[in-house]
């Protein structure tokens, strides 16, 4: 997912620069698409994740260039751009068929394309073992949906950086 979000950032960049966002642009996203659109609100920043799940990102991201894939995926900070978030049905503290068997089988069934697994380094699988509660494989969508995984708690640790609409709860009067 955080890959995924990393991804929707730089297509989110390239938007602004060809189209610009005067009043900035709403996201709507449903199931992970809303972890997806929650992660362009947010600022992850190496206290939120030591607040969170100590010592994770430095693990992670101890032999990583200033470019690096995965540093790119899980530091960074909120869109500023982003004017509201509407999040459907999304489960922001994970789910518990990410876990089961239900998870086991679409684990199975799913491989990561090699342009992403091309550049990642044993250790930094090693590494990515915190992701997928100690085993050996890269994180995928269905381990990134574990209620025990680092990022959606660390996500859920910061507040969302998206200005409130007003409130129009109270009808006007007559």
């Amino acid at each position: 997912v955080a890959y995924s979000a990393r991804r929707f950032r730089e297509e989110l960049a390239k938007a602004e620069k060809i189209h610009g966002f005067p009043k900035g642009f709403v996201v709507v996203g449903h199931s992970m698409g809303g972890i997806v659109s929650r992660m362009q609100a947010v600022t992850l920043d190496r206290p939120a994740w030591n607040r969170s799940v100590p010592g994770v990102i430095e693990k992670l991201t101890a032999s990583a260039s200033k470019d690096d894939l995965i540093k790119r995926s899980v530091l960074f900070e909120a869109n500023p751009h982003l004017r509201r978030a509407v999040f459907i049905c999304t489960p922001h503290r994970g789910s518990e068929m990410a876990i089961g068997s239900i998870g086991e089988l679409g684990m199975r069934l799913i491989a990561l394309p090699v342009t992403v697994t091309a550049g990642i380094s044993q250790s930094v699988i090693a590494s990515l073992g915190t992701f997928t509660g100690g085993s050996a494989r890269i994180p995928n969508s269905v381990t990134s949906l574990s209620p025990k995984n680092p990022t959606l708690k660390t996500i859920d640790s910061v507040p969302m950086k998206v200005p409130r609409p007003p409130s129009r709860l109270v009808p006007p009067s007559t």
